[in-house]
């Protein structure tokens, strides 16, 4: 199986988690009476998708030098590997922004469900985005392999914060490592695997 093709199964299999989690986490907060934390979840999922679009535009310039440098190799990969970081920093961020402001609002008899309402909350923008990206430029799009060890990175920090008392930072420094990981598999294994 290849890669990209095993990657849009996982992709599949962690969209259909990420509805049953927000719904599931929503009924939570709704008996929880957390109408704050549900309000904020809904606000994000509803305008992420067109505000991280928006933070997402100064990579179209780089986006237009890639394929002006096609023919240097090197160049184009270096430009690429500016647009992925970025791309990280983005999808950092914003993960970030919203587990802060959603699980600090939460009371602690919901926070759990807050927890796990912030992943919905978080990556429903970013799943838009990548199959939205998808329309656009097809199987070859690495919005999706972002998106996909986004969640990852997302669940393996929800995970790590239920079980362990962990800091933030340390949360973010695992986020991170793992979003990079998706950087070098969309920068050095996919390209050789579409004969880019």
């Amino acid at each position: 199986m290849q890669l990209r093709s095993l990657i849009t199964s996982i992709a599949a299999w962690l969209v259909t988690a990420n509805v049953i989690i927000g719904a599931v986490s929503a009924f939570c907060l709704i008996l929880g009476k957390e109408w704050d934390v549900l309000f904020a979840g809904f606000v994000f999922l509803l305008v992420g998708p067109w505000v991280l679009s928006l933070v997402l535009m100064p990579r179209l310039p780089i986006v237009r030098l890639v394929e002006r440098f096609q023919h240097n190799a090197l160049v184009a990969w270096i430009l690429t590997a500016i647009a992925v970081l970025y791309t990280i920093a983005v999808i950092t961020a914003s993960s970030f922004f919203i587990l802060g402001n959603l699980v600090a609002h939460a009371e602690p008899n919901t926070g759990v469900p807050a927890l796990l309402w912030s992943y919905t909350a978080a990556m429903g923008p970013w799943v838009f985005l990548a199959r939205r990206d998808k329309e656009v430029w097809g199987a070859s799009s690495p919005a999706d392999v972002m998106t996909l060890f986004a969640q990852i990175a997302y669940l393996s920090i929800v995970v790590l914060l239920l079980t362990v008392s962990v800091s933030l930072m340390a949360a973010l420094v695992l986020f991170v490592l793992i979003m990079i990981v998706g950087g070098v598999v969309n920068l050095v294994v996919l390209p050789d695997e579409v004969g880019h």
